[in-house]
């Protein structure tokens, strides 16, 4: 009797512990199966969604038997240092007074226009320096040009080509240079392009040059610092030292499917009417057209609509901080959805260049292309939004035992016994 009497008050509280610490080696299975689940799955799903659904696949693709070469890339060519020392010390100015922050040039004001000292300050095309191209091969035997500022055009063999040679005003790397041309790269459609330093009158010499090459769409937006999505080739340390440097190119066409331009309207476009629209909005003044914009409105603009340059220090100022308002809205500008950029591995010889255009400090930039084919890298869609519920949940379901539906009706019974409990 005593015997029955004891099982009986000890039995459920022996079960109950038991079912206590069933519930406890449960909730620490759960637990320890979601991190993993966590770190091995979920983790990379969210951040393939966050990354916008996409990922890239590689491949390459032989060049069309039509083209003889890939399009030459446009040619970036910066001076450094960017400024003459020399000429900044004669205003008493430094790299920071072309940001035209307060205090920085009050003792100009009234006396000198930017355009003024930036060309004054600037390393000049055909007057501190010149820029040559020379190539052998056909259809251009014995070629070799000295360029201008402008569209350089010729004939050879019945052909004609053109080089167009632009300056751009950056803040950041001064006044540089746009080489752009209609020609093929190709092994046997090679090029060298030489910057040449001229000695006749010249007190100061860059020490050394900044070359990029990217497309034509992108070569603007590149130089003045609003790269959008591109990432550019560039050699930024190259020497006056009479040495050949062979950059053997490669051509890259990406393809985007989100957040991109599908009209391929150029990122460029978009920044310049930004621009626009920020002149006629101004609060300055005067509106007046600062030297940072410049290249813009004459490319993207045009002549017609082009507002006056600003004729003081003050007034630009004034536009330039204005300018800074337009960086706020660059998130609406969506780059093109294809774009197109060159790599390649530079290789620096003691060669020269025989056909001696001018003498003086200079370096050559040999370019060729020895492959025939391009590498395309597109954008595929991975996840969308109904794909990654899909995922996750089928994956909740195989590896955890759970479901949507059960674990919602699980909640629903817990919150249905706590309220009937408590009444």
């Amino acid at each position: 009797m005593l015997e029955a009497l004891f099982l009986k008050k000890t039995f459920p509280s022996n079960t109950m512990h038991f079912r206590t610490v069933v519930a406890i080696l449960k909730w620490i299975t759960v637990v320890i199966l979601v991190i993993v689940y966590y770190q091995f799955f979920f983790k990379g799903v969210i951040n393939q969604y966050g990354e916008g659904l996409t990922n890239m696949a590689t491949m390459e693709q032989d060049l069309e038997k039509d083209e003889v070469g890939i399009k030459a890339p446009a040619l970036i060519i910066c001076m450094k240092p960017s400024w003459k020392m020399e000429v900044l010390e004669k205003y008493n100015i430094t790299n920071q007074f072309f940001m035209l922050r307060n205090g920085s040039f009050e003792h100009l004001n009234g006396k000198k226009t930017m355009k003024e000292i930036i060309t004054e300050a600037s390393f000049r095309m055909n007057e501190d320096f010149s820029i040559a191209l020379t190539t052998y091969q056909n259809p251009m035997e014995d070629f070799s040009v000295v360029l201008n500022i402008g569209t350089n055009t010729f004939t050879r063999n019945g052909n004609e080509f053109s080089i167009n040679v632009t300056d751009v005003y950056s803040i950041q790397k001064g006044m540089c240079y746009i080489v752009q041309s209609n020609l093929y790269i190709a092994t046997q459609y090679s090029y060298i392009l030489s910057v040449i330093l001229r000695n006749d009158n010249v007190t100061q010499k860059p020490n050394q040059l900044q070359l990029t090459a990217t497309s034509d769409d992108d070569a603007l937006g590149i130089t003045i610092g609003l790269w959008g999505k591109v990432e550019p080739m560039t050699l930024p340390n190259i020497p006056f030292d009479n040495k050949t440097t062979i950059i053997d190119l490669r051509e890259t066409i990406k393809t985007r499917i989100l957040n991109c331009n599908k009209n391929d309207t150029p990122f460029q476009k978009c920044l310049a009417e930004g621009f626009k629209e920020l002149v006629s909005s101004s609060d300055c003044p005067v509106k007046c057209k600062p030297m940072l914009t410049k290249s813009f409105y004459d490319k993207y603009i045009g002549d017609g609509e082009i507002p006056p340059d600003c004729d003081n220090l003050e007034n630009e100022r004034c536009m330039l901080q204005d300018g800074e308002k337009v960086f706020l809205s660059i998130s609406q500008c969506k780059s093109q959805c294809i774009v197109k950029e060159y790599s390649s591995k530079p290789v620096i010889t003691d060669h020269v260049n025989p056909s001696c255009l001018e003498d003086g400090e200079r370096t050559d930039i040999f370019l060729l292309s020895s492959v025939r084919t391009r590498t395309l890298i597109k954008e595929y869609e991975v996840y969308d939004t109904a794909g990654m519920i899909g995922t996750v949940g089928g994956s909740l379901g195989l590896f955890l035992g759970l479901s949507f539906y059960g674990v919602f009706s699980d909640v629903l019974d817990l919150l249905v016994k706590k309220i009937t409990k408590q009444d």
